[in-house]
C-alpha cells in the first residue's frame, strides 16, 4: 500500500456534506486524513483502524465554542483541524453521528452562504468600479487631442484591465453558475429540514466540480498579482499586455 494519497479538498460551504462523505469513502478503502495543506489538499494516510469522520461548521475566523468540542469529545468525536470555516472530526466506525437540529443548521447555512456570496459579489464589484473610475481619471487626463475613440481605447491597453476584460465572461459564468447552485442547495436543505431529516450530500461529480471551481478561483485571484507588478514596473505607462 502506497504510504499516502492527495484528495482536493477546496469544497465550499454549500458542500460540507460531500466533503464528509469523500473522507467517508476513503475511510472505507482504508485511508484516514493526516493534514489538509493550505486549505486546499487533503494528505491521506493509511488508517490504523477503522474511523468515520463528520463535518461541521464555524466561523471562518474562529474555533468552534469550548462547551461544543467537549460534547463532541464526550461523544466519541476527536476535533482534528479546521479548514477555513470546515471543522472536521474523526472518531473509531460504529460511534453515533454528530445531532444537529436541522432547521438551526438551514439557518446558519443560509446565513453563512449568502454571506460570501455578497462579499463575492461586492469585491467583483469594487473591482470593477476601481477600474472605471481609474480609465475615467486617465481619459480626464489626456490631451484634447488624445481623447479620440483611440486615444480612449489605449487606457484599456494596461495589463491588468486587459487581463480582467478577457476574464469577465468566465467570472460571469462561474458567478451565475454558484448562485443557481446554491438556490438548489437552499431548496434541498429547506425540503430536509422540514421532514426532519438529515441534509444530503451532492453527488460526487457535481462536487468535484465546484472543489475544481474553488481551486481555479484561488489560481486566477494569485495570478493577478503578477500583472499588476508588471504594470507598476512600467511606472504607470499604458503598454500592451505583454509590456512593450
Amino acid at each position: 500500500m502506497k504510504p499516502h494519497e492527495w484528495m482536493l479538498f477546496t469544497y465550499p460551504v454549500m458542500d460540507l456534506k460531500a466533503a464528509e462523505a469523500a473522507l467517508n469513502r476513503a475511510a472505507a478503502e482504508g485511508w484516514t486524513l493526516d493534514r489538509v495543506f493550505l486549505g486546499c489538499f487533503a494528505r491521506l494516510v493509511p488508517a490504523q483502524a477503522p474511523v468515520v469522520w463528520a463535518v461541521d461548521w464555524s466561523d471562518g475566523a474562529h474555533l468552534e465554542r469550548e462547551d461544543y468540542l467537549a460534547l463532541c469529545a464526550d461523544a466519541g468525536w476527536t476535533f482534528v483541524q479546521k479548514v477555513g470555516s470546515f471543522q472536521l472530526y474523526r472518531a473509531p466506525a460504529g460511534t453515533t453521528p454528530i445531532q444537529t437540529d436541522s432547521a438551526e443548521e438551514l439557518e446558519r447555512f443560509r446565513q453563512e452562504e449568502l454571506r460570501r456570496l455578497g462579499k463575492l459579489t461586492g469585491c467583483l464589484g469594487l473591482l470593477w468600479l476601481v477600474l472605471a473610475l481609474l480609465v475615467g481619471v486617465l481619459a480626464l487626463l489626456l490631451p484634447a487631442g488624445g481623447r479620440t475613440v483611440d486615444g480612449l481605447l489605449a487606457l484599456f491597453a494596461s495589463n491588468t484591465v486587459l487581463y480582467l476584460l478577457l476574464c469577465l465572461p468566465l467570472l460571469l459564468a462561474g458567478l451565475a453558475a454558484w448562485t443557481a447552485r446554491l438556490c438548489l442547495r437552499l431548496a434541498q436543505w429547506r425540503r430536509t429540514a422540514a421532514e426532519g431529516t438529515p441534509f444530503p450530500a451532492p453527488g460526487p461529480r457535481s462536487a468535484k466540480a465546484a472543489a475544481w471551481l474553488c481551486l481555479l478561483f484561488r489560481v486566477w485571484v494569485l495570478s493577478l498579482f503578477p500583472v499588476l507588478l508588471l504594470d507598476l514596473a512600467q511606472a504607470g505607462s499604458i503598454g500592451t499586455p505583454w509590456g512593450s
